[in-house]
């Protein structure tokens, strides 16, 4: 369902504790930082849990830190990202154990700490010990995703796997949206045997779903924290689903505009923008001289941010384009005149939300999906990683600039966008799980600790 909610900016929470247990990339954590901090607006302890590399991150804004292995360090290379994913070095289940259930035994010994103070918890999609460990604990918990994909509606079918599957997808309709999904679930079931072990060794019954799709969401509520322009809620979307808007905050552990970038900004026209996110940048290849060369081509002035591998930086850039390795999003995507990039869903909404037209070159997980969703919105357009060349990206982008209804069709999107408080409507509806359950403090809420219980 899509709910608009008055939302009174009062101190309820009574100091009561939410833990909010997020896993990924920073664009996995900056939604969950944006709530967190709403939720300190209405009285609430907030609590992150998540890799302990994002410490530094989470303190800087007065929230509560909770370590959770993993460790997902940014300033390296992702190795599942790199060799398993984009290279294709391993099967598709060592894939998703080692991507999506590395270190699992100490995620569920980490999540059993981080909940120990905890009245409510809120579990990302990756998140897997999250719900598990707080049922068995008799803690109401809350799901939380951030892209469409992860409903995985056969009215709205995701654009996944290869291109000419994704069509056979979109036009085989919803009976064979239906049975792809089913498939999907036997198989993710199937290598999800870790988190099946572990809901047995800490006393819950047996789950009949897969922790991606059928399993990862709550009975109590489902947070869609995207925009509805990415993807109305559709009748087979859990009937508990909340979709929030986007949750918006600027990086607190990344620097702001450098001066070098604010004079270059300064001096001419709005650039371009080319960026590859947090984590498909350790895997550019030649992304960003193909950028340089197609902005010269066009005439245009452009920004690379090519993060902090320093390979990744053109050797000779040609005159009007700007290397760097990072800058807010949130600062510099309204003084800009397109972007390219690889389609991660925090990049995606700050291009949506300063109203500019994009390209999105996917390279996985969800991307894929949230291209062809940009495409049908009319604000973007599609390159395909393997053809990501310089006439490609001269032909893409000439057409997109020179699109007046895309063009506008972006504008308009963006005041929309730009509308909505993502925080402060999941903020709300914690506020009101909590108070519907007599809002009582935790330690008088829950089974005694090491028991299985019942949710209370």
């Amino acid at each position: 369902m899509i709910v608009d909610l008055e939302l009174p900016r009062v101190a309820v929470g009574g100091g009561r504790n939410v833990l909010l247990c997020t896993y990924g990339s920073p664009g996995d954590l900056l939604p969950f930082l944006a709530v967190g901090l709403a939720l300190q607006e209405r009285g609430y302890r907030a609590t992150i849990g998540t890799s302990p590399s994002y410490r530094g991150r989470v303190e800087a804004l007065g929230l509560g830190f909770a370590p959770i292995r993993p460790d997902r360090r940014e300033d390296r290379a992702d190795p599942d990202f790199g060799a398993r994913v984009v290279r294709g070095l391993q099967s598709p289940g060592a894939v998703f154990r080692h991507m999506f259930l590395p270190a699992f035994d100490e995620a569920v010994e980490d999540t059993l700490a981080a909940v120990a103070n905890a009245d409510l918890v809120v579990a990302h999609t990756l998140a897997f010990a999250a719900g598990p460990v707080a049922e068995a604990k008799g803690i109401p918990w809350i799901s939380a995703t951030l892209q469409p994909l992860s409903y995985f509606s056969r009215h709205d079918p995701p654009a996944i796997g290869p291109p000419a599957f994704a069509k056979a997808l979109d036009a085989g309709g919803a009976a064979f949206a239906t049975l792809a999904k089913g498939v999907a679930g036997l198989v993710l079931d199937h290598w999800s045997w870790p988190w099946h072990r572990m809901r047995d060794e800490i006393g819950l019954p047996a789950s009949v779903g897969d922790p991606i799709f059928a399993g990862q969401h709550s009975p109590l509520l489902s947070l869609a924290l995207f925009s509805s322009l990415m993807g109305g809620a559709q009748t087979d979307w859990p009937a508990n689903t909340l979709v929030t808007g986007f949750p918006f905050l600027d990086d607190p552990g990344a620097p702001g505009i450098s001066p070098e970038l604010a004079a270059f900004l300064a001096a001419g026209e709005p650039p371009l923008v080319f960026t590859l996110g947090t984590t498909a940048v350790w895997e550019a290849g030649g992304f960003y001289e193909i950028s340089a060369a197609a902005a010269a081509r066009l005439g245009m002035r452009a920004v690379l941010l090519c993060g902090s591998d320093c390979r990744n930086r053109p050797e000779r850039l040609p005159a009007g384009v700007l290397a760097a390795e990072y800058a807010p999003h949130g600062q510099l995507f309204p003084r800009v005149a397109a972007v390219v990039h690889q389609g991660g869903i925090g990049t995606l909404a700050q291009t949506l939300r300063a109203g500019i037209p994009m390209i999105v070159v996917p390279f996985a997980h969800d991307q894929p999906d949230n291209a062809a969703r940009m495409v049908r919105l009319g604000v973007g357009s599609r390159i395909e990683r393997n053809h990501y060349t310089v006439e490609a990206v001269v032909t893409a982008l000439h057409d997109i600039l020179g699109d007046p209804i895309r063009r506008r069709r972006a504008r308009e999107l963006g005041q929309r966008i730009r509308m909505e408080d993502g925080a402060a409507v999941a903020a709300a509806a914690i506020d009101r799980i909590i108070g519907s359950r007599g809002a009582m403090p935790a330690s008088r809420s829950r089974s005694p600790a090491g028991s299985a219980g019942v949710p209370c």
